[in-house]
């Protein structure tokens, strides 16, 4: 089932969620496309997550059902109308017998999943399924099945959601299952989404053995944010699992189309049963690199085809869609193939198939009428075709016939040559043919095809028909196996509004070979049950038909790699192997034309079963030029060939190249450190190179030892400690003669282990009466410095002491300074010393110690007994003395007193003597004016003169 589909019945009341539909827009088409054929890397990638070995815990659906989104919506309903109005006589109708070659398999066609394994939840079940050696594996939207191939029995079954690992709170959509021929393991491959939450969940099996589901699987998961990767769809080659997918983003209601899109991802090794560590994903289109058809139009669902042999090339195709403007028929079918470049995947674009006209077919007539989706490829298998002689693609999709009913049109398409080998329709005069999936068997030129067919006054049914290497090109033969038939018709809650009508009946079927048996294809696809209240009735069947067709014993030959090049003078080679069909078990005798002159080739061995080695030799004197080879098997009357590329550059005259190894070397400053220079000598050249250098900071030297040198050299580079610390593209050239050449590499510079001494504050200042300060002593580490740090200090005035706690010291210590009273005031500069081994560095700090002085003016006053008299004390700063002066005087005459006025005094002040008249006897006095401030005392001395 579509995933936006169901995400859309998630998150938007169902009233509205038709009407959200109908806002999705179609991006207009481009001028033009990418060149055909151009090989495209990817447009980004994703970090992959391994969800674990062990299944996780299911989120299971809500018993709901979602319409079906298209690009656009109003074309899409003008088309089933035009569709729906052109009812007519179909070209012929099934006879609903056997016909002379399908039959059932071993009498293989028994009940797979059904609505009661889940609990009546979620329409529709989206079937498929696929073969393997032992095993068939069949997958609903919200089931896993693992079933006997002898039998058809049910082995083992779980929830998908829990199967995949999915992240919780994510709903899972749309698994796919396939097995690889190759690897002899299964792939699969669901949508799991949120809204702006979504992912990719793949994995595979450990093992050829599928029913261990839960310990015998790989599981993994790629974030795509809001980019929902709807629709998705499994394929793979020798290299790569490819997915195919319609990018809508979610980050808005409108659930906008954004591009189609092609995703490749690393397959595990041969072999490998672990779960590895997770690569990333590639993809080739996002909003800035839209997916196109070659005619530029927007390309829709790609298929990446299920590869059933070996292929290093993996091959995806997509119908164009009748729905991009300007809507319409369509003719054409667009095909990419996958190519692994310098070990990534990258992406060609091949071209256009033309197809006879397609549209979008019409509803199926039931009481509900049966949704029959829009013309858009469901699958693709991937086969050589021995008649064709070329590896073929089959598909199919449901369009409208000129009837107006809906046909099942289907395609053997030869890619390699963008050519459809044939096409053709199953249809009916009567009925509605759908759902249908094609596949050939291992014969390579046989297949079969099954699909739904209903019509107003009959139930759904699930047909098959089949065709054999001998069937005229574009028929099946006659007559149609009959599988499965409805016992009610379709009446689910999808029939309904907002879902419905038209009910939804699905997405896809399923098809495969099986890997052993010859002329035998392997299926899946769904009829309804008995109504049950309305809930969804629906049961799937699981069959395995007969072609009738034989397979004669044969081979096919490739060659592997496609393309070599080479100098003229030297030799390359190319694996040649050898597939056997029908039994084919001879030697084939190999030959090789379309070598130019001078060249040979040789095949080891020869004849050959199943694998030779083709060397091919050339000579100097080979013209250059791309060579198209031919490589011929025979084995009796059979022969078959394969094709090659050898391209010849022109013989190199003599030369020489230059590498530098390592490409970087890291040095401490006064250290060295050397290189390896290597001569790369071509076409013969063997003369001496004298080698140079440039690119050296200042304090470092090189030299090269040998030089001039033959094959390699050594550069020794020396470093002295003033060298500079930093990164230095070095540039070495090589001289011969008129022949120079240069090789590049780095040296980076790092400083030795130091340090550097800091003090805070850079000033500290103390004044009379303190006895201390302090400063912060910091020790900076340069270039990895860590050792301890002896500390010393010079500068100190006398009567100053000074000491660092902790002392050595390692980051930070703190100075601590004493003072005294017989501390001179000044500007003391402090040098603060820090030594460790041979490294001494010094850092400064200011020790500010301030005073005062006390003078008085005038310095001597004669009054008369009885008198008064004044002195100006003035209070003198030194260094940034600040404080407050407490006065005092100090000999002073009998009955004389003294007031200062300030007191204490900042900067001067006033000392009034007042004497007594009588009584303060004559004579002559010294007067000692003290200033005290902070335990710290200065005195002037004046004279008093009494008369």
């Amino acid at each position: 089932m579509n995933a936006l589909r169901r995400k859309l019945k998630k998150t938007i009341p169902l009233g509205t969620a038709l009407a959200v539909l109908g806002m999705l827009l179609v991006p207009g088409v481009p001028a033009s496309a990418a060149a055909t054929g151009a090989l495209m890397k990817s447009a980004g990638h994703v970090a992959v997550t391994n969800l674990g070995s062990r299944p996780g815990r299911a989120t299971r659906l809500p018993h709901l059902a979602a319409p079906h989104l298209v690009r656009d919506p109003a074309a899409h309903r003008l088309a089933k109308e035009r569709a729906a109005a052109s009812h007519g006589p179909g070209p012929f109708a099934p006879a609903g017998q056997l016909g002379p070659h399908a039959s059932l398999f071993n009498n293989l066609n028994q009940p797979g999943l059904s609505v009661f394994d889940e609990g009546f939840c979620c329409v529709p079940p989206d079937p498929t399924g696929a073969v393997g050696p032992n095993h068939y594996v069949q997958m609903v939207n919200s089931l896993i099945g693992v079933y006997s191939k002898s039998n058809l029995s049910l082995l083992s079954s779980m929830d998908t959601a829990a199967f995949t690992a999915a992240p919780s709170g994510l709903t899972l959509s749309d698994p796919q299952i396939e097995w690889d021929f190759q690897a002899n393991r299964w792939f699969y491959l669901a949508v799991a989404f949120a809204t702006g939450n979504n992912f990719l969940v793949f994995g595979w099996s450990k093992t050829s053995d599928p029913s261990d589901l839960t310990n015998g699987w790989c599981r993994y998961g790629a974030g795509t944010g809001s980019s929902l990767n709807d629709f998705p769809k499994l394929g793979h080659d020798d290299n790569f699992l490819l997915f195919g997918s319609n990018v809508y983003d979610d980050a808005n209601s409108k659930f906008t189309f954004v591009t189609a899109n092609i995703w490749a991802y690393p397959k595990p090794a041969l072999g490998d049963s672990s779960c590895p560590a997770p690569a990333v994903a590639y993809y080739f289109a996002d909003a800035t690199h839209l997916l196109l058809n070659a005619d530029g139009t927007s390309a829709d669902t790609p298929v990446p085809a299920n590869t059933t042999a070996s292929s290093i090339g993996g091959y995806i195709v997509a119908a164009h869609s009748p729905l991009t403007a300007p809507a319409g028929p369509r003719n054409r079918v667009m095909v990419w193939h996958m190519t692994k470049q310098a070990g990534l995947p990258a992406l060609a674009a091949d071209g256009d198939i033309t197809v006879n006209a397609f549209d979008v077919p019409a509803d199926a007539p039931q009481p509900n009428p049966l949704d029959t989706l829009d013309a858009q490829l469901t699958q693709a298998v991937a086969r050589f075709d021995p008649d064709a002689g070329a590896l073929a693609v089959w598909t199919q999709h449901t369009i409208g016939s000129a009837g107006g009913r809906s046909v099942v049109r289907w395609y053997e398409l030869l890619p390699g040559s963008l050519t459809a080998r044939q096409q053709g329709e199953v249809a009916s005069a009567t009925d509605f043919v759908f759902n249908g999936a094609i596949s050939p068997s291992i014969n390579g030129n046989d297949a079969v095809l099954e699909y739904n067919r209903a019509s107003s006054t009959l139930t759904p049914t699930i047909g098959a028909q089949s065709r054999q290497g001998s069937t005229p090109l574009g028929t099946m033969d006659a007559g149609e196996v009959l599988l499965g038939s409805s016992t009610d018709v379709d009446q689910d809650f999808s029939c309904s509004p907002p879902y419905g009508p038209p009910c939804r009946w699905g997405d896809y079927s399923g098809a495969t070979p099986d890997p052993l048996n010859a002329g035998v294809v392997w299926g899946s696809n769904m009829v309804n049950g008995q109504s049950i209240f309305g809930f969804p009735q629906w049961t799937t069947q699981n069959f395995a038909i007969s072609t009738g067709g034989t397979v004669s014993p044969n081979f096919s030959l490739s060659a592997s790699p496609p393309s070599q090049t080479v100098t003229a003078g030297a030799g390359t080679s190319y694996s040649v192997t050898i597939t056997p069909t029908g039994g084919f078990a001879d030697p084939v005798t190999l030959s090789l034309s379309g070598l130019p002159s001078a060249a040979s080739g040789s095949f080891n061995p020869n004849p050959a079963i199943s694998a030779s080695t083709l060397s091919v030799g050339t000579d100097p004197s080979t013209p250059a030029g791309t060579y198209p080879l031919t490589i011929t098997g025979t084995s009796g009357s059979l022969s078959h060939t394969t094709s090659a590329t050898l391209v010849v550059n022109a013989a190199n005259p003599p030369d020489f190249s230059l590498s530098v190894s390592p490409p970087s070397q890291t040095v401490t400053a006064g250290a060295g450190t050397s290189y390896t220079v290597t001569i790369t000598p071509t076409g013969g050249f063997t003369d001496p190179v004298t080698l140079s250098l440039a690119g050296l900071p200042r304090g470092a030297s090189g030299s090269f030892n040998p030089n001039p040198a033959g094959g390699s050299s050594t550069l020794t580079v020396g470093t002295d400690t003033s060298a500079p610390a930093g990164t230095y593209s070095l540039t070495v050239t090589g001289t011969a003669g008129s022949l120079t050449h240069t090789a590049s590499a780095t040296l980076v510079i790092n400083v030795p282990p130091d340090f550097t001494l800091g003090a805070s504050p850079a000033s500290r200042t103390v004044g009379p009466g303190a006895t201390a300060t302090s400063y912060s002593v910091t020790i900076n580490p340069t270039g990895g410095f860590s050792g301890p740090v002896t500390l010393d200090l010079a500068g100190l005035p006398v009567g100053a002491a000074g000491s660092f706690s902790p002392n050595p010291a390692t980051t930070a210590s703190t100075l601590n300074v004493t003072i005294d009273s017989t501390t001179p005031s000044g500007r003391y500069t402090l040098t603060i010393s820090g030594t460790s081994g041979s490294l001494n560095h010094t850092t400064t700090a200011l020790l500010v110690v301030s005073d005062f002085a006390v003078s008085a003016s005038p310095t001597s006053s004669t009054i008369a007994a009885g008198a008064r008299t004044t002195y100006v004390v003035t209070i003198q700063s030194f260094n940034g003395f600040n404080g407050s002066v407490t006065l005092s005087v100090s000999g002073l005459p009998p009955r004389a007193t003294a007031v200062f006025n300030p007191n204490p005094a900042s900067s001067s002040s006033t000392l009034t003597i007042q004497t007594k008249h009588g009584r303060t006897p004559a004579g002559t006095y010294s007067l000692v004016i003290s200033g005290t401030s902070g335990g710290f005392t200065r005195t002037t001395t004046v004279t008093l003169v009494i008369t």
